[in-house]
């Protein structure tokens, strides 16, 4: 069953929200002396999302390259080297691409082919990834004619495709 929250149910929400996050106090625990909790970590894995990548063609139709996006993604991962070159794994939570197109999913795959990063990588599909639907064949924005002869399940299997190991 599906819930859908009306504008001012969802205002209400948050206002609450606010409210307790202005009267919350700090409690002082105690330090607790235990070997697990003063060893080193079981597992560490670092997070990132909406790396919105893209590469082929803009809403207009001609050559497009994100270069803003490449650079981010990349001093992202290199961070995250510098900070723990041993990590367990990497999670890329959702919206990889921009138009969810095999072009922008091959750019994904040429920059972490690129630059050192766990090999356990995991990826979560997003709203972005189903964006094909929006663009015409020739690459041009049309989201008058959605879905453009895109399915979900295409979408699906484009990113599972890609990702799969």
């Amino acid at each position: 069953m599906r819930v859908r929250l009306g504008k001012t149910l969802w205002i209400s929400f948050c206002t609450v929200g606010m409210c307790f996050s202005f009267f919350t106090t700090r409690v002082n625990a105690p330090i607790i002396e235990h070997e697990a909790f003063n060893s080193h970590p079981k597992l560490s894995f670092s997070v990132i999302s909406d790396i919105h990548l893209r590469e082929g063609k803009s809403n207009s139709g001609t050559t497009y390259h994100d270069r803003i996006a490449d650079h981010r993604l990349l001093s992202a991962l290199t961070d995250i080297y510098d900070i723990n070159p041993h990590q367990d794994a990497l999670v890329i939570d959702g919206d990889c691409t921009t138009t969810g197109s095999q072009s922008d999913y091959a750019r994904v795959r040429d920059i972490l082919n690129k630059i050192p990063h766990p090999t356990n990588t995991l990826f979560a599909i997003g709203n972005h990834e189903f964006s094909s639907a929006l663009y015409k064949q020739n690459g041009v924005f049309s989201p008058r004619t959605f879905p453009n002869g895109v399915t979900e399940q295409a979408c699906i299997e484009l990113f599972n495709s890609t990702f799969a190991e």
